[in-house]
């Protein structure tokens, strides 16, 4: 009948409507397992081809946060200059899992820009994101509660510190 079709049209605008638009980015599956790297973007961001879902995704290291390469959306470029050993910490990351290499993806969410949060692990069975702050080339950046994961960074970061490795170097150090 024609109410009930109307009916079924106003439900389902309705529901179009209703739908918030940044709930799909968020929403999206996430896959883990073994991956290829693709391209290093950054210190802690970098594109990856899920082996089991075929699928490409930009990763962004979980629990860590390198100085920034690249202006923040919105930022006019006069107003971004590059962080300190931001180009190191994107070379390490590299080095660690240069393009072409197998990898593995524990995942922990997406961001708000819809980027697959998560722990790298490297064909040596290394966390990639443990051994970039080790190197003292990225913070420990933990925006929960305590977890055995943030307590193995935070001690990574405090052994870089005493060190005096990378990000804590004195300004006065010769590089």
């Amino acid at each position: 009948s024609p109410i009930a079709a109307a009916v079924i049209i106003l439900a389902a605008l309705f529901g179009v409507l209703s739908r918030k638009s940044n709930d799909t980015p968020r929403k999206a599956p996430l896959p883990q397992g073994r991956a290829r790297v693709i391209k290093i973007v950054d210190g802690d961001t970098l594109h990856l081809r899920i082996s089991d879902a075929q699928q490409h995704e930009t990763v962004r290291l979980y629990g860590i946060n390198t100085p920034e390469l690249h202006a923040r959306p919105g930022t006019r470029k006069e107003d971004f200059s590059v962080e300190p050993f931001a180009v190191e910490a994107r070379d390490y990351l590299a080095t660690l899992c240069p393009p072409g290499s197998n990898v593995s993806i524990q995942h922990f969410d997406r961001d708000k820009y819809g980027r697959l949060l998560g722990v790298l692990i490297l064909s040596d069975g290394r966390d990639a994101n443990c051994a970039l702050i080790e190197e003292g080339l990225a913070r420990s950046y933990f925006m929960r509660k305590k977890s055995d994961l943030r307590i193995q960074y935070e001690q990574a970061e405090e052994r870089a510190k005493r060190s005096r490795k990378g990000l804590w170097r004195q300004p006065a150090d010769p590089r």
